[in-house]
């Protein structure tokens, strides 16, 4: 095939490579792997100091993508998808290791049975928490704390 026919080919969105992965499409993976790749790592290096246990959360993320691949719906955009992905497998590392993220800690001390002394405090202590956040989870927070949203509408916008 001539290169000006295949620039001209539309790249498939990430949503349709997600559906030829279902179907068995090994290129697709490929191709979603190249696009979110770095991102998931760099996400991932972001929380978590030791490099090592990075590279094992990465593997698994990747192995509970192919895994969980048949639950996908196309109907719904793949990247917040793939993030809760990356979320799920990042926090089960934490519960397993026996260590707690910070949000964790923190929105423990906010469950409705929990006796909060100085509310002030601990209150500035969450504004603190959540502006350190980059602004991206900062709205799906509002999004969903604020504005009351399902997490299905949250995907969506």
């Amino acid at each position: 095939m001539p290169e000006e026919m295949l620039l001209s080919i539309p790249s498939l969105t990430d949503e349709e490579l997600m559906v030829d992965y279902q179907n068995g499409s090994q290129e697709a993976f490929m191709q979603l792997y190249e696009r979110y790749s770095s991102r998931i790592y760099g996400y991932l290096q972001s929380r978590i100091a030791d490099s090592t246990k990075v590279d094992e959360i990465f593997q698994d993320v990747f192995m509970r993508l192919h895994k969980s691949r048949g639950t996908y719906n196309p109907e719904h955009a793949f990247a917040p998808w793939m993030f809760v992905v990356t979320r799920s497998a990042m926090n089960d590392f934490f519960r397993v290791s026996g260590r707690t993220s910070q949000f964790e800690i923190l929105s423990s001390q906010f469950d409705e049975g929990a006796a909060v002394t100085d509310r002030s405090t601990t209150n500035e202590s969450f504004e603190t928490l959540i502006h350190s956040l980059p602004q991206r989870e900062q709205d799906v927070l509002k999004l969903r704390y604020h504005d009351d949203l399902e997490f299905q509408e949250i995907a969506k916008k």
